[in-house]
């Protein structure tokens, strides 16, 4: 079977689809990005400049999170669902139709660009990972911020992602506990991590409860207030916003989760019902299932 997919040209966006397309692949499925910069490795189709979604007009990106795999016969895919969905206590709604499925996260491990990190600076400390996504990372303020927090915690370890616009030297002194990177291998920082420090975006905090890891939630926009939503509903971790951030807000938010145990147990359980969801084989036995492809003619080579 030939499969065609269609993700939103942004930073962000692509990864999880990337790792369904993999699976998909695994199964002797012929796959290819539709319109895409690039698609981790995966064939892809390049679209014209100008059909490309522009990052800094926001009406084009209210889609963000969700990473939804639509198809003709109906089926819709979506990988929110261990935070937004399955679990008991959740929030009650009617609204989702029949064909609307949760799956489970798109997590692999794969795809992802290697990068340089100073493995050896870290000290063995608790590590508090922080990152504030790949759209809306220029706020050196809120940079600042986090780091003067965690000065505070002498017992801590900082690392930070600020992304690619700004410089770290911009960031200012840091302390010695703090090691400040444009881009993280969040992945496997996140196996190290005691709280992550977060703007609620999606892939970041199903990546977080992939590994039971609690979090500190800053939401600045989009699906991001309802994602920190779900983080104190489930209570996963603590939520405040960008008008009451600051270092001494901060540094109290981070001794109560860290000294709660309340957070780190709740993410554990979240842990073990994405590994329970198995959301990739989930959603690749949907999408076949919609194209009625049996599992015996997705083995055999692409129709």
């Amino acid at each position: 079977m030939k499969l065609g997919f269609i993700c939103p040209n942004l930073i962000g966006h692509l990864n999880p689809m990337t790792a369904l397309a993999r699976h998909l692949q695994d199964r002797n499925h012929d796959v290819v990005f539709l319109y895409s910069s690039g698609a981790a490795g995966l064939p892809f189709v390049p679209g014209p400049e100008k059909d490309h979604l522009d990052e800094n007009r926001p009406e084009q990106s209210k889609m963000q999170g969700e990473d939804a795999l639509k198809f003709g016969v109906g089926t819709v895919l979506a990988q929110t669902e261990t935070i937004l969905k399955s679990l008991p206590a959740d929030f009650e709604s009617t609204y989702w139709p029949p064909q609307f499925h949760h799956t489970g996260p798109f997590h692999d491990g794969k795809g992802r660009e290697k990068l340089n990190f100073p493995w050896e600076r870290l000290t063995g400390e608790p590590l508090i990972y922080a990152s504030m996504g790949t759209i809306l990372n220029g706020r050196v303020d809120v940079f600042r911020t986090i780091v003067a927090g965690l000065a505070k915690h002498k017992d801590l370890q900082l690392v930070l992602s600020i992304g690619d616009q700004l410089d770290p030297k911009q960031i200012g002194p840091v302390p010695n506990n703090a090691i400040i990177v444009k881009r993280a291998p969040q992945l496997e920082l996140l196996k190290q991590t005691s709280v992550c420090i977060t703007h609620a975006g999606l892939n970041t905090v199903l990546e977080s409860l992939a590994q039971g890891v609690p979090q500190v939630a800053i939401p600045v926009t989009y699906d991001q207030p309802a994602v920190a939503a779900r983080i104190a509903h489930k209570q996963t971790g603590v939520v405040t916003s960008l008008d009451k951030l600051t270092a001494d807000h901060l540094s109290r938010l981070l001794n109560e989760v860290l000294n709660d145990s309340t957070y780190r147990d709740n993410a554990h359980k979240l842990q073990k019902a994405i590994v329970q969801a198995n959301g990739l084989s989930v959603a690749a036995d949907l999408v076949e299932q919609s194209l009625g492809v049996t599992k015996e003619a997705g083995k055999a080579s692409g129709d």
